[in-house]
């Protein structure tokens, strides 16, 4: 590692904080680029997930956050439609907080793989969970 790589980490921060999109636009690009989220069958749905509450905390950075209800609708239809049998399962409740419908999507993929012998994704599905463990839920 480089020894100045935690201050060059800094300056790249500061310098991509200082020119991301403001105004009317940050948000806008924001939910682009969230609404064009979909994940392949077979693709990882921790970084899947990972990846949307990312930018659900860059909307909420710019105040523009977004509510359970929303979060959850936006969770279901960025998954593949071999996912409309579970999403049929789901309830009231399974959909009133993000961290319950993130429990219930993971507990199916992971179920899946399991089902057609899938393994060694145990690592990028840690990441997410410790990730979310750190950052909290979305």
């Amino acid at each position: 590692m480089l020894p100045d790589a935690s201050i060059s980490k800094e300056y790249w921060d500061a310098i991509k904080l200082h020119f991301r999109p403001r105004g009317a636009m940050a948000p806008v690009l924001l939910r682009r680029k969230l609404y064009e989220l979909c994940p392949s069958d077979g693709a990882d749905m921790r970084a899947h997930l990972a990846e949307i509450c990312k930018i659900v905390r860059e909307l909420k950075s710019v105040r523009h956050p977004i509510d359970d209800k929303e979060l959850a609708t936006e969770f279901l239809s960025s998954l593949p439609t071999s996912f409309d049998r579970f999403i049929l399962t789901l309830t009231d409740a399974d959909l009133s907080k993000s961290h319950n419908l993130i429990e219930r999507m993971l507990g199916e993929y992971d179920r899946r793989n399991q089902q057609h012998g899938l393994s060694g994704n145990n690592a990028a599905f840690g990441s997410f969970d410790q990730h979310r463990s750190q950052q909290g839920n979305c």
